[in-house]
């Protein structure tokens, strides 16, 4: 990551742009720029230009990326001039704390709550080829005022984007809020959100928040009413292991008009780590619990896929469900898995999970 040396401005968004002859541009549209010679790190703003050093030349950006200054000067990417998929997160603080959660407690605890100008000065700096926006945190929602104002931002700048909001539904279980979201919405989102059991102490217990269930599902059947399509998650631990049956028996019953169920392998980084002991499970168990609530699910009109799940885990009658849903920059395979002639289907594994799966990877050695 490039770090400006002794940078001592505000946090800001800015284009990075490879050609000089590009900054008019952009300053037209009343955006920061950078351009980068050697180490030498231009700022241009409306009415000033700055110039600083960088402490690495390495750069990897790309002409129109967005990048965020921040305040100690180091310089992260935001968004891809690449790709027609973005992805906005409004906060990393959270009402939930789930065990398994890929963020450590300690980083939610700690995350500030941006102001409305805050948020909307992303959306702005959006690039406009987006076709698919990821709204997260966090959990998203807690970003008040601005979240609802962000989300109608979205709307009128992007009326066609394909909008995925993960967010824990706890909001929604105020009916006002539920029809907020009907009015500021872009028309083409899917909330996403997730249930890991239909015991309430069991949901509440992976989640270490008391009511969480209730308030999730009341949420759920708020935005089903106002005719929102919904995803739910459910991330497979040692804790909700045997609970999967009776999930998807809960969800073909309560909650049949749901759009989706992505069943999920875990991430272990964050809270998942620190109570590995609690929460980890070989990607092989874990399908095998997932089989019988799958066919249910299935069996009753419900779609389902299959995520971050390595190949081998899961039986060839399934791979019409299954998905390559790992981020590139996180994908690990093990030594085994180059000799698998299968490895170009396989979504591969999180890094961090690597060390605790390696051991139960089964290559494919003949193409089925």
């Amino acid at each position: 990551m490039m770090r400006i040396i002794n940078y001592q401005g505000v946090e800001q968004l800015a284009v990075f742009v490879t050609e000089q002859s590009e900054v008019e541009m952009h300053l037209s549209q009343n955006k920061n720029v950078i351009f980068l010679k050697g180490t030498t790190l231009y700022l241009f703003q409306k009415l000033e230009i700055s110039k600083y050093l960088i402490s690495n030349e390495n750069c990897t950006l790309q002409n129109g990326d967005v990048v965020l200054i921040l305040k100690n000067g180091r310089i992260q990417k935001e968004f891809s001039a690449s790709t027609a998929s973005q992805t906005i997160v409004t906060t990393n603080q959270c009402n939930s704390n789930c065990i398994m959660c890929p963020y450590a407690e300690s980083v939610r605890k700690k995350s500030k709550i941006p102001n409305t100008e805050y948020l909307l000065e992303f959306v702005r700096y959006l690039p406009a080829h987006t076709k698919h926006l990821v709204v997260t945190g966090g959990e998203p929602t807690l970003a008040q005022p601005g979240f609802f104002s962000m989300m109608l931002d979205i709307k009128n700048r992007f009326p066609d984007i394909q909008c995925l909001l993960l967010t824990n539904g706890r909001t929604f279980a105020i009916k006002k809020m539920a029809q907020l979201a009907k009015q500021t919405f872009p028309a083409d989102t899917l909330p996403a959100i997730p249930i890991y059991s239909a015991h309430f102490n069991v949901h509440d217990t992976v989640t270490q928040a008391q009511g969480s269930l209730k308030q999730a599902v009341n949420g759920i059947q708020h935005l089903l009413e106002l005719q929102f399509p919904i995803e739910i998650r459910v991330v497979v631990s040692k804790l909700n292991l045997s609970e999967i049956t009776d999930l998807a028996r809960f969800l073909t019953h309560t909650l049949p008009s749901i759009s989706v169920v992505n069943l999920m392998a875990m991430e272990m980084c964050g809270n998942a780590v620190i109570h590995r002991k609690d929460v980890w499970i070989d990607y092989q168990t874990a399908f095998q619990s997932c089989i019988p609530g799958i066919d249910m699910l299935i069996a009753n009109g419900i779609n389902v896929g299959l995520y971050n799940f390595p190949l081998c885990s899961v039986p060839k009658a399934y791979w019409g469900l299954y998905k390559k849903s790992i981020s590139e920059y996180k994908i690990r395979y093990a030594p085994i898995c180059e000799t698998c002639r299968m490895k170009n289907l396989c979504g591969g594994v999180f890094q961090s999970a690597l060390s605790f799966a390696a051991q139960n990877f089964k290559p494919f050695y003949e193409e089925l």
